[in-house]
């Protein structure tokens, strides 16, 4: 059964709870000099690309998200991550699918999972952690 992402979009301060880290690309052809020489974002419904770090911005950068589940439950979300300056996640380079596993049984939209997007050091990199401190979160690469 496929799982579907639901994504609340916005900014958050602070998160209260430990967050795991996880280095995406090292030496990413992106991430050198001064600004994003790509977008980095996630694959969304359609294959769409949608741009997370958006190219221009000034080196270190990083947004966080919110992600929720879409169903009663869950305990997993899965991310693609992909770089590129196409609106199709297919054209861009797929930096590989994430798991964010250990979210506590709770009602879908519920838990709410702080994932930062960032790039710096010549690296991308992701961090997740449980805004509530209600999960032990792990994020690992699945493919």
């Amino acid at each position: 059964m496929s799982k579907y992402l639901f994504l609340v979009v916005f900014l958050l301060a602070s998160c209260s709870s430990e967050s795991v880290e996880l280095v995406v690309e090292r030496e990413s052809p992106v991430v050198q000099g001064i600004s994003l020489a790509e977008n980095v974002g996630i694959e969304t419904l359609g294959g769409v690309l949608t741009p997370i770090l958006k190219v221009g911005c000034s080196l270190p950068c990083e947004l966080s998200q919110i992600f929720s589940t879409a169903e009663d439950n869950q305990g997993q979300i899965t991310i693609t991550l992909i770089r590129g300056s196409s609106k199709r996640a297919s054209e861009g380079i797929n930096l590989g699918r994430f798991e964010i596993n250990g979210i506590a049984p709770a009602p879908r939209g519920k838990p709410q999972i702080k994932v930062v997007f960032g790039a710096s050091n010549g690296s991308i990199w992701l961090a997740a952690s449980d805004v509530g401190g209600q999960s032990k979160i792990r994020l690992t690469k699945v493919e």
